[in-house]
């Protein structure tokens, strides 16, 4: 069973595959190996991926892109970054300021007129939906077991929502990853590294955002020592460049402002990515746009020195996430032996030129850059499934990116007080240790101890929420250990914390100890008992006869001992984010919509089968068709003028009706156009049909004519005669059939039918060839006389010694 890698980019996103021996991408339905991340909606069914692109200006009110912008985010979080990625559909704040967006005229079934109000991670998992679909065409049916990666500035927060995107679509997610982590994986499996530790930079500038990782190479093993990234910083940051320097340029020129209507900015975008990848490769480029608003056409030129004149600002960034890379890991520039460059945005010169001159080094490209997240991922995916073992070990050590303290209240009056849920009033209640370190390795655990009476709660924070977008709470979780034993005195409590694969805190173990006195039996001291024999009297200390003495049992005594116990805890777990309730209820909504899309679909695949087969018959009908003599002039103008009023049907009221109707439609046309069908079928395939019973009929002939032969004496003449007479009965019924369908018209039923003369032929060979195959009896071998003479002689001689 294959196992999944998914590389959930910002613009689009790319699934590979691990099956036996091989490590591939999943193609979608335009047989690309990328599905582009968007979710549009016709009046009646999804468009997500290619689709969902192509429809983003026909249906731009109801098309969301870049959706992995908004995943984790509240609806007070939003800036004018992440709005502008989405400028058409409407955004509305949820009743626990979540973002919602607003599609309306999308109809779950006919009569429905309500707005609906999707979540980003509705979304997400739809896109996961669609993956898991094309996963399914490409190897034949659904696959779960996935890892996903993200980039390294996602939270515990964004973590979850993907994982609950991922479940809505039936994904099972065994490890969420860092994206750069899973391109270095399949960088360094394939190569053999010294002893020695080698450090490679790896820069991925996507569509979005940029991350830089220092990860260090030894003998299969990668350790990540550390990772910088701008969210903000990528290709789309040049395109953005491009788009606002023209509005101003169309403001000018053209007296028009393009961010008033909707259509033109999505146009307007889309043609400044297409000139950002133009001026990658040429000196000049124009900016071409008819009828972008007011039926105005705009025409612009620029050259590539203004291009980067103009994106300068963007292009200076680099450096900062550059720098913190290396002083994070204590290394400098020279100190690395090579510099990777990956991501949608490393074909454009101006950022290997840029990056090239802020590390000092030379940055190459020997990785696919947009693949190699998602083999790397299916590599992962294959080292953890058990339903794979690889034939070279690797060991892959993450890092953590946000370092989580630990947070618990201390108070002198009372160790065990519970504190309020919010926020202000728990951060200042708690005392707080570093549990796990930024750049520390994961997955791992610590074991922590306490000493509590009664129920408390543990809570986990970020050690820098610097880090965290504006607005991010700084407490990530926090879990209350209850069900503790009471006692006069406190219990040690030991719990055990993990950074799990999927980039998590959880409590994995909570237990408490206690030491308590218990009686067991244990054997007397060999002398002791000697020394209790001497002061006993005679009488007593009186020995047993020594067979009794071997049966006597080891004497024990019950001494007092201490004895430490565990007791397994209840731990309560809050986090922030999906409740069960709402998971639930996107669950829900989801199977709505696919079984609707479905319908959709098979209600177009209906309609298409009427309307295929009214083209298809009517060429066939006409002269020159192959159907053109098989039925007579009046009933082909007859069925033609149906098929024409057919057609006229399905473009007039039959457009938008349901699937049944369409089923019964093309039934009724299927029972004039089959009987014509078939009387084709019947002449094509008669003559063969004859012919193999006339064959038949001669082999049974030639068993008749030599019914009288040596070779046939074990076969009764009954039997002989049967057989005869069934060769004679089907040929004279043969016979008379051929000269009736030879006065038979093209154009009417056939008399006879291939099905009359396979079964003429089954009956002749089921009468026959039981009789002509019977097999001859055994001969039983001659028994050997034996001599009598011999046997008499001695008889004789023995009468004649009596007579004597």
């Amino acid at each position: 069973m294959p196992v999944l890698g998914i590389d959930l980019g910002s613009q689009n996103c790319v699934v590979g595959i691990a099956k036996k021996g091989s490590i591939d991408i999943v193609t979608n339905e335009f047989s690309r190996r990328y599905t582009p991340v968007y979710v549009s909606f016709s009046e009646n069914e999804r468009l997500i991926g290619e689709s969902g692109m192509g429809a983003q200006i026909s249906h731009y009110q109801r098309t969301i892109s870049l959706i992995k912008r908004f995943i984790g985010l509240k609806y007070s979080q939003l800036t004018p970054e992440v709005l502008h990625a989405n400028i058409s559909v409407p955004i509305f704040q949820g009743p626990n300021d979540e973002i919602l967006f607003k599609i309306d005229g999308y109809k779950l079934h006919d009569n429905d007129a309500e707005s609906k109000l999707l979540s980003p991670v509705q979304l997400l998992g739809m896109l996961f939906g669609k993956i898991v679909d094309d996963v399914e065409s490409s190897v034949g049916f659904r696959e779960s077991d996935c890892v996903i990666t993200v980039p390294c500035y996602f939270n515990e927060i964004q973590r979850r929502d993907v994982v609950k995107a991922a479940e809505i679509a039936g994904l099972n997610v065994i490890r969420v990853m860092h994206d750069v982590t899973a391109a270095a994986l399949g960088y360094g499996i394939y190569k053999d590294f010294p002893e020695e530790a080698q450090n490679i930079a790896f820069v991925d500038v996507g569509h979005l955002d940029t991350s830089v990782y220092i990860i260090e190479f030894k003998k299969s093993q990668l350790r990540v020592l550390s990772c910088a990234s701008d969210p903000n910083l990528g290709a789309y940051a040049l395109e953005k460049a491009l788009y606002d320097h023209y509005v101003e340029e169309i403001k000018t020129k053209y007296k028009m402002d393009v961010t008033t209507n909707p259509k033109a900015v999505i146009r307007l975008a889309r043609e400044c990515e297409k000139l950002k990848k133009f001026l990658s490769s040429n000196p000049v480029s124009n900016l071409r746009i008819e009828c972008l608003m007011n039926e105005k056409d705009i025409q612009f030129q620029i050259k590539r020195d203004e291009y980067i004149q103009l994106v300068q600002p963007v292009l200076s960034r680099f450096e900062a996430p550059v720098k913190r890379a290396l002083e994070s890991a204590g290394i400098t520039a020279e100190q690395l032996t090579t510099v990777e460059l990956l991501g949608g945005a490393s074909y454009i010169p101006v950022i290997r030129e840029t990056l090239a001159k802020i590390i000092g080094k030379e940055v190459q490209s020997t990785l696919n850059t947009t693949e190699s997240v998602a083999k790397g991922a299916a590599i992962q995916a294959a080292m953890i499934s058990p339903k794979f073992t690889l034939a070279r070990e690797f060991n892959v050590i993450d890092s953590i990116y946000h370092g989580v303290n630990l947070g618990w209240v201390a108070n002198p009056e009372s160790d065990d007080k519970m504190v309020d849920d919010d926020e202000a009033s728990v951060l200042s209640s708690l005392k707080q240790s570093t549990l796990f370190k930024q750049f520390e390795g994961t997955p791992s655990s610590k074991m922590l101890t306490f000493n509590k009476s009664k129920t408390f709660d543990l809570f986990t924070v970020y050690s820098d929420p610097s880090l965290l977008p504006a607005g991010t709470s700084s407490i990530m979780g926090k879990f209350t250990i209850t069900d503790i034993p009471q006692r006069n005195e406190p219990l040690k409590i030991k719990i055990k914390m993990r950074h799990n694969m999927l980039g998590l805190v959880e409590v994995q173990e909570a237990t408490a100890s206690e030491e308590i006195e218990v009686e067991e039996e244990e054997p007397i001291p060999k002398e002791e008992l000697e020394q209790n024999k001497m002061d006993t009297t005679e009488e007593v200390s009186q020995e047993k006869p020594a067979e009794e003495k071997k049966d006597e049992k080891p004497k024990t005594r019950l001494v007092k001992k201490k004895k430490t116990i565990k007791h397994n805890l209840k731990v309560l777990t809050t986090v922030p984010g999906i409740t069960t309730e709402l998971f639930n209820q996107y669950l829900n909504v989801e199977q709505s919509m696919r079984n609707r899309d479905k319908d959709v679909r098979t209600t177009a695949e209906a309609k298409n089968n009427v309307e295929s087969f009214c083209y298809n018959m009517k060429e066939r009908l006409y002269e020159g068709g192959d159907l053109y003599e098989f039925i007579n002039d009046q009933d082909r103008d007859n069925f033609i003028l149906t098929l024409d009023d057919t057609e006229s049907w399905l473009y007039g009221d039959g457009e938008n009706t349901t699937k049944t109707v369409y089923q019964e439609k093309l039934a009724e046309l299927k029972k004039v156009g089959d009987r014509v069908e078939n009387r084709l079928k019947e002449f094509e395939a008669r003559p063969e049909g004859i012919k193999q019973l006339q064959e038949t009929i001669k082999e049974f002939q030639t068993f008749v004519d030599n019914a009288n032969t040596e070779q046939y004496n074990h076969i009764t003449n009954e039997e002989k005669q049967k057989v005869a007479d069934k060769v004679s009965e089907t040929n004279t019924w043969l016979n008379e059939q051929l000269a009736q369908q030879d006065k038979v018209a093209k154009s009417s039923d056939p008399i006879l039918t291939c099905a009359f003369i396979e079964n003429r032929k089954k009956d002749l060979r089921k009468v026959a060839t039981p009789i002509v195959t019977k097999p001859k009896p055994k001969e039983e071998p001659k028994k050997e006389e034996k001599p009598t003479e011999q046997k008499q002689e001695p008889e004789q001689n023995k009468k004649m010694d009596e007579t004597q």
